[in-house]
């Protein structure tokens, strides 16, 4: 779309300036301002693109942070239905590549080197990776002012910057292999795009020039002409893969040659990239063909930092002046003593951090030689050797053949101690992670991110643990380094605060859990895009969330959008799949919606048990939830079954005072209680509670659900007392714990309603049964047939209190909601039918409807297996009183004597 002339805005555009892979560049004015402006225009079939307008947006965030003299500063960011404009600082003259092909002087080249290295020194401090330098991306004024360019695919760089890369990059971490080591695999090799490169896409700017590789697992950003081996390899790219594309682009400045030999063969010209093999830098000064080379070093931790680069270049550029400084007074000799000690410590923690990456790199290496010499045939001989062989191994290991490289030593350590713990192996895990963290202290300051790193796996490992305050402790302090080492919006950040939210949640610290949680989500979708797996995550723990406080819209909008992003990302059969397969399987049963629910869980079950295995205590998770919807279907020996199955995994893996543990024995108290071996039942309900007190906080709701339990024991045994003192603790907790219209409030309602209407105080049951209805109807509707029980119980009330018109209103909703669900719950139905006919035969005379109903309860009980209702014998006896009253002996003595034998009325 051609926009010279029209206006968006308060910018006018005046005339295109040219082309880029996203859109058009525009020459504006803003009128609001009165100055020329750049405006860099995303085109319409990209606008429509999520990924490609993140990318555009990215490049705007990320220019908002990078103030200084050499980069292209941003003016606005303005949003239009037809497309999205980047307003741009105006630069009045011409690009790199322009001004090499015309010749440059070699003084005039070192400034725009220096100026340049400036730009990188800005851009690298604030943690940002340009990832395509190259001349075109350059520009100078006509006073030879530098200004950086194109900041489209940079991204973020902390100690895994890959780990966060931005949508539209590969991130071979997430399948290289579960211990995210740097070894060579051919699965990642790169392939050109089917469309043959010619020379004019590889080498000139007047054509679109190429930016991307394809990889089998996703793209690489980039222009392949200046872009570093270890980015045409698929592998983490830092600081260091701009400081080669920075080495071509001198070696391209000062020989005024291509850094590679033309040819039109791009595979060719794509091995090259890979394996570093660049012209030779000829015809220039010693110093400034060593600082090239070393720029173009394969070894990545061999190249010098952009720190460096600059003192290399201001050195090689002060040359020429030097020796006329020797004869300046001593006063001028300290402050360059002052300025070079300075210069040497920086340079020294510079290249002490490059040679440590370069030790650890052969560190792992060498380890990983040993470990895998497990598999070799002569040394298994021929036995199976399963990854947790490997890991136990490796684990062992670890400390002789690394003993003199302890941050190598800690980084193994957490790495394996982390795959033990999503094995659900923590006994395994919390050693090795402990480990690492002190030799982190030891090597380390406090405040280093790395020692964050490790605070952050124990704070995991510790959650997963149920050590809710330590876990607490920890990510806070994990989250209190991050802040201060990395910007506000920075991946790393949002990671301590989503793994703070869950924990916080699972301490029952709602609001502080889903500030947490919030925050994470907001800074994962502007940094990493709306579609990446860290972003379905966060949206999971807040469906969670919601769930736990009734609401149950938000939390299915959550869920599904979870699922959509996983099942596109990582497959169908990744265990994140699977438990995003069974919350929303949770969320629907606890909606009624039990065909929909059993079918969610069990593909659920089917995912973990392919990833996972039988006895992770995930799998107990899956089984729960299959044994629950058996227990709602009156199966209790099939429910059984699967929560003694969840509770052997759980006290396996998790110990035996863990709150998954409570969970489990919970659930199988309810079916001693259904089934009514009522000591057994007790005895189960008391461990579980005295676990949940133990490591939870006095007001978690679970520790409420361990007394309504209770208080339904007491019930069951006519303890009326007991019932209504652990009715009233568990309604204190959910009230302070849940929201106000919580399913779990009407359910407590309900139940000491109940009481106390045994006990006949009805005026203390009524406003419970009223509330309990007004929730229930709230969150379910009001056809649901969970709300007939509670229509019958308030119908009862207002029967005996004799307001029997009132209680016909509620039996006859409650019939009309029966109705609608038949078959669902005869015995159900049976106590409705009846309480109508009671109150039609005794209380409003209608003896016409009262047979009727009797008739139609008699004939349910009949014909059904209901396990639950009124007696039989009762409702026969009713029926039998009113026959006799109306003078119809004979058919009463015959109902009677027949009730147990079919009729059909």
């Amino acid at each position: 779309m051609n926009l010279i002339g029209r206006t968006i805005g308060h910018i006018r555009f005046v005339d295109i300036l040219g082309q880029d892979g996203m859109g058009e560049v525009y020459s504006a004015f803003d009128e609001k301002l009165k100055r020329k402006v750049a405006v860099k225009a995303i085109g319409a079939r990209f606008h429509a693109d999520s990924q490609s307008k993140a990318r555009f947006l990215r490049e705007a965030r990320v220019l908002s942070r990078l103030k200084h003299p050499n980069i292209c500063q941003i003016f606005d960011y303005l949003e239009g239905e037809d497309g999205d404009y980047l307003v741009l600082e105006f630069i009045e003259g011409t690009n790199l590549r322009q001004r090499i092909e015309k010749g440059i002087e070699k003084k005039t080249a070192l400034k725009i080197s220096e100026q340049i290295s400036l730009a990188l020194v800005a851009a690298h401090e604030a943690g940002i990776v340009h990832r395509d330098l190259k001349p075109s991306n350059i520009m100078l004024t006509r006073t030879n002012e530098v200004k950086v360019l194109d900041f489209g695919i940079a991204g973020y760089a902390g100690r895994e910057s890959r780990r966060f890369s931005p949508p539209g990059d590969l991130d071979p971490s997430t399948s290289v292999s579960n211990l995210n080591l740097p070894f060579d695999d051919p699965a990642y090799t790169l392939t050109l795009p089917e469309t043959p490169m010619v020379r004019e896409d590889l080498f000139s700017d007047e054509k679109p020039p190429v930016r991307t590789v394809e990889t089998r697992h996703g793209t690489i950003m980039g222009t392949l002409l200046y872009m570093s081996p270890e980015q045409a390899r698929g592998e983490p790219t830092s600081f260091t893969g701009d400081m080669y594309s920075f080495g071509l682009l001198l070696q391209h400045l000062f020989t005024g040659l291509e850094p590679y030999e033309e040819t039109a063969d791009g595979n060719v010209l794509l091995e090259w990239v890979r394996k570093a093999k660049t012209r030779r830098v000829t015809g220039l000064s010693s110093d400034l063909t060593t600082l090239i080379n070393r720029l173009k070093s394969q070894a990545p931790a061999a190249r010098p930092t952009a720190h460096e680069a600059l003192d290399r270049l201001r050195l090689i550029l002060d040359k020429p002046g030097r020796r006329a400084r020797k004869i300046l007074a001593a006063s001028i000799l300290v402050v360059f003593f002052l300025a070079g000690l300075k210069y040497t410590l920086d340079l020294r923690r510079e290249r002490r951090v490059a040679f440590a990456a370069r030790d650890e790199a052969a560190g792992v290496v060498d380890y990983l030689i040993n470990l895998f010499e497990v598999s070799d045939p002569g040394e298994s001989r021929g036995s199976t050797i399963t990854a947790r062989e490997i890991l136990s191994r490796g684990a062992s290991d670890i400390e002789q053949d690394l003993i003199r490289q302890p941050l190598t030593r800690a980084r193994l350590m957490d790495t394996i101690g982390t795959v033990y713990r999503k094995l659900g192996l923590y006994r395994e895990a919390e050693p090795l992670i402990r480990k690492a963290l002190v030799i982190r202290k030891e090597n380390l300051r406090e405040t280093d991110p790395v020692v964050a790193d490790s605070l952050l796996s124990l704070a995991v490992l510790n959650g997963k643990q149920a050590r809710y305050a330590a876990a607490e402790r920890l990510a806070k302090d994990s989250l209190s380094i991050r802040d201060n080492f990395y910007d506000p919006e920075h991946p790393l950040i949002a990671e301590s605060l989503f793994e703070l939210g869950r924990i916080q949640f699972k301490r029952g610290f709602l609001e502080e859990a889903e500030r947490s949680l919030r925050r994470a989500l907001s800074i994962r979708e502007k940094t990493l895009g709306p579609d990446h797996p860290d972003v379905a995550d966060s949206l999971q723990e807040l469906g969670i969330l919601d769930y736990t406080q009734g609401r149950y819209d938000d939390a299915e909008t959550f869920y599904r959008r979870a699922l959509k992003i996983r099942e596109t990302v990582l497959g169908d059969d990744h265990p994140d799949v699977g438990r995003t397969l069974n919350s929303l399987g949770a969320l629907l049963a606890r909606q009624g919606r039990y065909t929909e629910a059993e079918s969610l869980y069990q593909k659920a079950l089917f995912v973990r048990k392919k990833t996972l295995g039988e006895i992770h205590p995930e799998i107990a998770i899956g089984l729960n939830n299959l044994a629950h919807l058996y227990y709602q279907q009156a199966r209790y020996k099939d429910a059984e079954i699967l929560y003694a199955k969840g509770l052997e995994i759980r006290e396996k893996a998790l110990g035996s005072e863990h709150p998954e543990v409570a969970e489990n024995l919970t659930l199988l108290a309810n079916v001693c209680l259904v089934e009514w071996r009522l000591e057994e039942a007790e005895a189960l309900y008391r461990r579980a509670l005295d676990i949940r007190e133990k490591v939870l906080k006095p007001d978690h709701p679970d520790i409420a659900t361990c007394q309504f339990y209770l208080a339904m024991l007491f019930l069951y045994q006519n303890d009326h007392i007991q019932a209504e003192e652990y009715y009233l603790k568990a309604l204190a907790v959910y009230e302070k714990s849940l929201e106000p219209d919580h399913p779990d409030i009407a359910e407590c309602l309900n139940a000491l309603a109940y009481v106390y209407t045994a006990e006949n105080k009805l005026e203390k049951a009524e406003p419970l049964y009223l509330r309990a209805l007004a929730i229930k109807e709230k969150n379910l509707g009001p056809y649901h047939l969970n709300l007939a029980d509670l229509l019958d119980s308030t119908g009862t009330v207002y029967e005996k209190k004799r307001d029997y018109k009132e209680a016909e209103t509620y039996y006859l909703r409650a019939l009309k909601i029966r109705e609608k669900h038949p078959g669902a719950d005869p015995g159900g139905l049976a106590v409705t039918l009846s309480n109508l006919a009671v109150l039609y035969h005794r209380f409003l005379p209608d003896i016409d409807k009262a047979e009727r109903f009797y008739k139609k309860a008699f004939f349910v009980l009949e014909n059904s297996d209901a396990n639950r209702g009124p007696d039989l014998e009762t409702v026969v006896s009713n029926f039998y009183d009113l026959l006799c009253s109306l003078n119809r002996e004979n058919e009463a003595v015959e109902l009677k004597a027949r009730h147990k034998i079919k009729h059909p009325f």
